[in-house]
């Protein structure tokens, strides 16, 4: 992972964009009171210091390529580990940012407005005879941190695998939504869960694992 790039989209400021914009304001006011050739001039050279500060910003789907770049590799290190052929068709993958337990202040704004935690979590699932196995991979997408965990059910010990729709909450308003997988013993009780994207492909076959 490029922690150079992630950091930055939790970092980097808005200085050069109001420099562009002071700049500029500079130039309409040559532009209207005096000299209008003059003050075009400066305000081009406001729009380019505003279109660099655009430009440069690390974007969101940046991190969301670092962060899918980690859970691939994940996903190769486990289909070696249980020597899967055609991982395709029998593991299933899915990875997404660990909302839980964040607020504003914790995950914090990136530069392209969009609320986003630190932590992500990917998650491999297979199914070997009458068990499910699950291997998570929790990873940190601004520093070098992370941890990985394994579970092994039995079909006769666990309920149906249910995604949950929550929310996270702040000051009386919706911050962000987002999404868990849960397995639970027949009680109720909840065993594993893991932050899972919307994917009707990934939903799908989770309920291929339900049938089963």
């Amino acid at each position: 992972m490029n922690y150079k790039t992630t950091n930055k989209y939790f970092t980097q400021g808005n200085t050069l964009m109001y420099i562009g914009i002071g700049i500029a304001a500079v130039g309409l006011f040559f532009a209207i009171f005096w000299w209008w050739i003059f003050g075009a001039g400066i305000i081009a050279i406001g729009a380019a210091c505003i279109f660099i500060h655009r430009e440069g910003l690390v974007k969101g789907e940046e991190v969301d390529s670092e962060v899918e770049k980690t859970a691939k590799e994940f996903e190769e290190k486990i289909v070696a580990a249980y020597n899967i052929t055609r991982a395709s068709d029998t593991v299933i993958t899915f990875t997404d940012y660990v909302f839980e337990g964040e607020n504003a202040l914790s995950m914090r704004k990136g530069t392209d407005g969009k609320f986003r935690p630190k932590n992500a979590m990917t998650t491999c699932m297979f199914m070997t005879g009458r068990k499910l196995v699950v291997e998570k991979k929790a990873f940190s997408v601004v520093e070098e941190k992370e941890s990985e965990g394994s579970s092994v059910f039995e079909f006769s010990d666990i309920a149906p695998l249910a995604i949950e729709d929550k929310a996270l909450e702040e000051n009386g308003g919706v911050l962000v939504k987002y999404h868990t997988l849960e397995i639970k013993d027949r009680s109720g009780n909840i065993l594993l869960h893991t932050p899972i994207p919307q994917s009707s492909i990934v939903y799908d076959r989770i309920s291929d694992i339900n049938r089963e």
